[in-house]
C-alpha cells in the first residue's frame, strides 16, 4: 500500500528485525539511507544503474560490504493498466561479508 504522498511501502523479511541489531551502526545508517533513496524512487534511472538486476529482484551493493536483495510489486487490478505505480518494495535479504 502506498502512503498518501504516494511513496510505496517497505516490507521486510520477517528476519530484519533481528539482522538489524546485529549490523554495526555504520551499516545501518548506510541502510538507513540506501533504503530512504530506494523507496524515494524504486525506479529511478541512477539507481538502477547502480543495481545488479536478477530479474525478478535487484541487488544494491553497500559500502559496508553487504548486499541488498529487493524487489517491487505493483498495484494489481484495473488501476494498473492506467498507472503502473510501484505499490511496495519487498526487501527480500541483506547479506553481509560480500
Amino acid at each position: 500500500m502506498q502512503t498518501s504522498d504516494g511513496i510505496a511501502t517497505l516490507r521486510f523479511y520477517p528476519d530484519f528485525p533481528d539482522e538489524w541489531e546485529e549490523f554495526s551502526p555504520e551499516m545501518q545508517q548506510e541502510l538507513g539511507e540506501f533504503l530512504e533513496r530506494l523507496q524515494r524512487g524504486p525506479l529511478h534511472p541512477d539507481l538502477l544503474a547502480e543495481c545488479t538486476v536478477h530479474e525478478p529482484y535487484y541487488a544494491y551493493q553497500l559500502a559496508s560490504m553487504a548486499v541488498v536483495y529487493w524487489k517491487l510489486e505493483y498495484r494489481s487490478g484495473f488501476w494498473s493498466v492506467i498507472s503502473t505505480g510501484v505499490e511496495k518494495i519487498c526487501i527480500l535479504a541483506v547479506e553481509t561479508g560480500v
